[in-house]
């Protein structure tokens, strides 16, 4: 049977740490095919037309789709320009990350007595809006819903639009296997390193203490552990850098998991996301990656927040937890005295 010849389609090239996600909804959203080059530099968004033509810039590639731009559209791409892009980034100060929330007020004031942001109908300011928000990974635990409660009505509305989670799906596997291809990189740049490393040591005279060393860890043991079922994982907050308790972790976990054959789970600890920035998680896993240390499955800790908040709540309501809100200086008082908290039983 003759395979089915693919059609060309134009080419959306960009920047693996600044996804374009307003230019790959509104391109879903109007029916626009798109294949993706994701490259590791810092670029404009790019799409490159079949006729060779090529045109930069979120902004002009979303007009570009909707076949003209309104000032409306562009008060609204100034005002994601400002206001909200630079907390993409990894360069701001952490505590400037709550103010996203002050600054999209006017945003949930426009928002309500009004569907879409320029009326009752959907406009290249929604897709610009929405994108920039979604690039913030963070955006729904920092901003409040009850404190911007038509922002979030809007927000879910375009998150469930059929062409945001087409969007969505379609760039997850991109980005996932851009991902893949460049910590693979990484590692065999690490680990060629490492071999010219041992290559120029092969030679050297071990001392004893050394050899001790060695000895002794390589014959560590985990009681009852099974040849091929040993899973560990290290779980680092992405709010700062390695530091060597880190290290010590990082390295004993990835000792047991490759001397008993099994895997090591590394997993972002990203639970308070004022204090937590892409530049820690980038230089995180360039760290691990320097150690020699890699890892077979990676996940964050808020892809299951839904889970968790559910775990607690039942724990709460069967009497076997309790919110306490007492301020820290009394708390670290009563811990240090073992008091239990006056809040426990209310």
């Amino acid at each position: 049977m003759a395979k089915k010849k693919q059609t060309p389609s134009p080419v959306l090239r960009f920047c693996g740490s600044h996804v374009p996600h307003a230019v790959v909804l509104a391109g879903s959203f109007k029916a626009k095919k798109m294949s993706f080059e994701i490259v590791d530099e810092d670029i404009l968004p790019q799409l490159i037309e079949l006729n060779g033509d090529v045109i930069v810039g979120q902004m002009a590639i979303v007009s570009h789709f909707f076949g003209n731009v309104t000032p409306a559209d562009m008060m609204w791409y100034e005002f994601c320009s400002s206001r909200i892009m630079p907390l993409t980034r990894g360069d701001f100060p952490s505590p400037h990350v709550p103010n996203i929330a002050v600054s999209l007020r006017p945003v949930n004031q426009e928002l309500a007595l009004r569907q879409c942001l320029n009326g009752a109908s959907l406009s290249a300011s929604d897709f610009l809006l929405y994108g920039a928000l979604v690039s913030i990974g963070s955006f729904t635990k920092i901003c409040r819903r009850n404190l911007n409660p038509h922002l979030f009505r809007w927000f879910d509305y375009m998150a469930g639009l059929p062409c945001a989670r087409a969007a969505a799906g379609s760039l997850k596997g991109a980005v996932a296997s851009f991902e893949k291809q460049k910590v693979a990189a990484q590692v065999a740049a690490a680990k060629a390193a490492s071999d010219k490393a041992a290559a120029k040591g092969k030679g050297k005279q071990t001392s004893k203490k050394e050899a001790g060393d060695n000895e002794a860890l390589t014959g560590a043991t985990l009681e009852g552990a099974v040849m091929g079922q040993v899973c560990t994982r290290f779980p680092p907050e992405p709010s700062g850098y390695l530091h060597i308790g880190h290290v010590k972790a990082c390295l004993l976990n990835h000792f047991y998991a490759t001397k008993y054959q099994g895997k090591m789970h590394f997993r972002l600890d990203d639970t308070n996301p004022a204090k937590e920035s892409p530049e820690f998680v980038d230089n995180i896993k360039r760290d691990m990656l320097t150690l020699g240390v890699d890892w077979q499955s990676f996940s964050h800790t808020s892809d299951h927040f839904a889970l968790i908040q559910g775990k607690a709540e039942a724990l709460i309501k069967e009497g076997k937890a309790f919110v306490d809100d007492t301020d820290v200086e009394t708390m670290r008082e009563q811990r240090l005295a073992r008091v239990e908290s006056s809040k426990r039983y209310r």
